[in-house]
């Protein structure tokens, strides 16, 4: 690293912001009262030598942040997530580096606050992390912390893990009609997805890539998906199905396994899988006709506690509930009646 260079890893966050922790952060003094080189926010010793600043390290990779370009590991850089440049929440800010420095100090002129100085500062970093900092800063970075109920209390972005989740998957259906199986689902992403793949598996284990399906550039919106696999070489009863997106950032989120089931004995049936039932309650349903089915969950003494409607089409329909994995541990009955078929199974729901 240059010791003269304010921005050492290039975010438009100056070393100074991101060499101490934000709790921690102490403003420049600006003066040096024992002549060492060291200011006196940072000096812990009135005389020649001190302590200066200790780098902190957020996400334990063993370099600092300040030479971190992703400071707290989640896939996302800091230029995007520490430059929120609208505070809007959004990543539709321009920081993309413009390649020039006009003082030469290090900081790229897309950040530089003060091209006639060296002053490596944030108007929104004071003492101990508040947001009152320098009012003459020398970086226009926000260091931004936003609201989010997968953000951090306190933290800001570009320091927070659970800031961005990148991918949470909604929902996650597959069709089975003949030698296809169709598989629908929804997404609400937080950061910008490139593409998702379907991944196939005949024995739960080892999947196998089959489709690629490229994202959608919307943010914080609930967005749906669909692909179809050809299954018509494949002689497995079961046929097990994940999914995979990709982030910009490069990031990676699978999804849970459903499954699809390819033999109908000539009527309505429901099979769960697995079963005891953890996290959520998987149902693989056949059906010979198009239709609305009403899905009744009950406990062992009758008594109801959740139910659904679903449109169920022609063939092996999947369908996954996650809501079960908040009820207490205990034997279930999951009724399906659509028109005058009535079906019944018990499950067990374990922790």
């Amino acid at each position: 690293a240059d010791p003269y260079d304010i921005d050492a890893d290039e975010d438009g966050i100056p070393d100074n912001v991101e060499g101490l922790t934000t709790l921690g952060y102490l403003l420049p003094a600006a003066a040096d009262t024992d002549g060492d080189g060291i200011d006196n926010s940072y000096d812990n010793f009135n005389g020649f030598g001190g302590d200066g600043i200790h780098p902190v390290d957020t996400d334990g990779d063993t370099a600092p942040d300040y030479l971190d370009n992703d400071t707290d590991g989640d896939g996302l850089i800091d230029r995007i997530e520490g430059n929120d440049f609208n505070l809007n929440g959004q990543q539709d800010d321009n920081v993309a580096l413009t390649g020039t420095d006009t003082d030469g100090d290090g900081l790229d002129d897309r950040f530089d606050a003060n091209n006639s100085s060296v002053e490596a500062t944030s108007a929104r970093m004071g003492n101990g992390g508040t947001i009152t900092g320098d009012p003459t800063p020398g970086s226009n970075t926000p260091v931004q912390h936003t609201v989010s109920p997968h953000g951090c209390a306190t933290e800001r972005d570009w320091r927070c893990v659970p800031y961005v989740l990148s991918c949470e998957f909604i929902t996650f259906k597959a069709l089975l009609q003949n030698q296809t199986v169709k598989l629908d689902w929804t997404a609400l992403c937080r950061q910008e997805v490139d593409y998702f793949v379907i991944e196939r598996s005949t024995n739960r284990t080892t999947f196998s890539d089959v489709l690629h399906t490229p994202g959608k550039p919307t943010l914080n919106e609930v967005e749906a998906y669909n692909g179809i696999d050809n299954i018509s070489g494949i002689t497995a009863e079961l046929i097990f199905y994940r999914l995979r997106s990709v982030m910009k950032s490069g990031r990676i989120i699978r999804s849970n396994i459903i499954a699809v089931k390819r033999s109908n004995n000539g009527g309505t049936e429901i099979k769960i899988l697995p079963n005891p039932v953890t996290d959520r309650l998987q149902l693989l349903i056949s059906t010979v006709q198009n239709g609305t089915a009403d899905i009744h969950i009950m406990d062992a003494t009758g008594r109801l506690v959740s139910q659904y409607k679903e449109n169920l089409q022609k063939g092996n329909n999947t369908i996954t509930y996650t809501q079960v994995a908040n009820l207490p541990d205990g034997m279930y009955f999951i009724k399906l009646q659509m028109g005058q078929t009535i079906v019944t199974q018990k499950f067990n729901k374990l922790k």
